[in-house]
């Protein structure tokens, strides 16, 4: 079922030097790749024609990569996001994490993936992404939020 399956871009916003990481497991064939978020940009890297349309504006600050995932992860897919530990001027660095999957209400009232985000700390928001696959057709995305301390982690598992 389409909003069962787990489109996502990981973005983080970082203060400091370091950038956070991403581990999959399994660990799939082809690892998904970092790049700047920009409008236009390929939505995921099994489907070249993908791409992200209607981008905030927050997203696109240079501030913000994504990894693009470059397969379909399979469900059970844990994925672990790392904020580095590492002291900047003297302050902790602190990261935020974007997580954008596919809109589909019926998932998240009924256990799908999204419950899961909201259930571990995550917070939905109204300000995302659209993305568009070969007919121009926008499809609607949610936006899930976390703000991590150094060296703090998130995990999730797709459904």
């Amino acid at each position: 079922m389409l909003c069962n399956l787990l489109l996502l871009s990981a973005a983080t916003t970082v203060v400091g030097s370091s950038w956070p990481t991403l581990e999959m497991s399994p660990a799939p064939a082809n690892p998904p790749t970092l790049v700047d978020f920009t409008e236009g940009m390929q939505a995921w890297g099994d489907l070249p024609q993908s791409e992200y349309v209607d981008v905030p504006f927050f997203l696109m600050s240079g501030e913000v990569k994504a990894w693009v995932l470059n397969e379909e992860p399979a469900v059970g897919t844990t994925f672990t996001l790392t904020c580095p530990g590492t002291l900047t001027g003297g302050k902790y660095q602190v990261c935020e994490f974007y997580v954008l999957t596919y809109h589909c209400p019926p998932c998240a009232l009924n256990g799908g993936f999204p419950s899961e985000l909201l259930s571990d700390g995550w917070h939905a928001g109204s300000c995302a992404p659209r993305f568009t696959v070969t007919t121009g057709e926008r499809y609607r995305m949610t936006t899930f939020r976390r703000q991590l301390q150094a060296g703090g982690q998130a995990v999730f598992t797709s459904t």
